[in-house]
């Protein structure tokens, strides 16, 4: 994608070589909206990413976003649902604790990338600076 990740725009916002305006971040945040809303109630099944993070929402030079990074997926059978790993600090705190996967967690993993979109700053780094952490696999 032409400007890479939601992480790189959001680096190169902190280091002073872009900006970012409202209108392009009210963009980006919709079309991860949009892409959740596909995953969760697009399929006869679930999907639930568990990985949502700048470094996972790629953005086009229309400044749409495409959430990526599927490869870590497993299936859950009894639940009927796909699920990968995440970075602590975008995992929904009951996901964390090992309690029942839903959509819920991705909600709350989109709601910090939300907020990296507001302060212009990846909130809990990068996989570059933290470890993963490798939960249900």
């Amino acid at each position: 994608m032409k400007n890479g990740s939601l992480y790189d725009i959001l680096k190169w916002v902190k280091n002073g070589r872009r900006e970012l305006e409202w209108l392009a971040k009210h963009k980006i945040s919709l079309g991860v909206a949009c892409g959740l809303e596909y995953l969760h109630k697009g399929n006869s099944f679930i999907v639930v990413h568990r990985d949502l993070k700048p470094d996972n929402v790629l953005v086009d030079e229309n400044m749409e976003a495409h959430i990526s990074d599927f490869g870590l997926a497993r299936s859950i059978s009894d639940a009927n649902t796909i699920m990968s790993a995440s970075l602590a600090g975008y995992m929904a705190p009951a996901t964390f604790r090992g309690t029942h996967l839903s959509e819920k967690s991705d909600m709350y993993s989109f709601g910090v990338v939300l907020a990296d979109l507001v302060v212009e700053f990846p909130l809990f780094g990068s996989t570059e600076y933290a470890e993963r952490l490798w939960i249900g696999l």
